[in-house]
């Protein structure tokens, strides 16, 4: 919701039709989001959801925001990130923003998500960039309290220019070097 509330254009992706369609009528489907938020950025014209891969093409920034449960061995389970970073993959051009929202264990996103990414052709950190900045869901906390604060956010090197780019919108940027390690 802060992209929608910084104007910026807003297609939020899912596999889940029926989610998609209760989006779209303005029932919130995660407790950080208000109906009248919702509400106020689906009249925006700003927000669109849609389980449609059309919608896909011509954004600048995804962002990867699926669960990470863990399987039956208390690991994470990649496969939602996994598929996500896959079909980011299939419209990834030169210039882009990757920013992983899912809680990962440190190193994922080098190891899981950079590969996945990068067999369209495209390097990161040179071609496109890629972030990791999780998700921080603090029960009790009210959206527009969490909007003021910063999430931590850690990237390969050639990438912290962008990173410093989107300071403005809550982020702070770390080396991946400093945060994974």
């Amino acid at each position: 919701m802060r992209s929608v509330a910084a104007g910026h254009y807003t297609v939020g992706y899912d596999i889940d039709m029926a989610r998609v369609d209760q989006l779209k009528r303005g029932q919130t489907v995660t407790p950080d989001v208000s109906e009248v938020q919702l509400m106020t950025a689906l009249e925006s014209d700003f927000y669109h959801p849609s389980n449609s891969r059309a919608d896909m093409k011509d954004f600048d920034v995804a962002f990867i925001d699926v669960p990470t449960p863990l399987d039956l061995c208390c690991s994470p389970d990649h496969s939602y990130v996994e598929a996500a970073s896959d079909l980011i993959a299939e419209f990834l051009r030169p210039s882009m923003l990757v920013v992983v929202e899912s809680t990962n264990y440190p190193g994922s996103t080098e190891a899981v998500i950079r590969p996945r990414l990068e067999k369209c052709g495209l390097v990161a950190g040179w071609d496109f960039s890629l972030v990791y900045s999780p998700e921080r869901l603090s029960p009790g906390v009210t959206s527009h309290v969490r909007e003021r604060n910063r999430q931590p956010v850690e990237c390969r090197p050639g990438c912290l220019q962008l990173c410093s780019c989107i300071q403005h919108t809550g982020y702070l940027a770390y080396s991946q070097e400093t945060t994974e390690t």
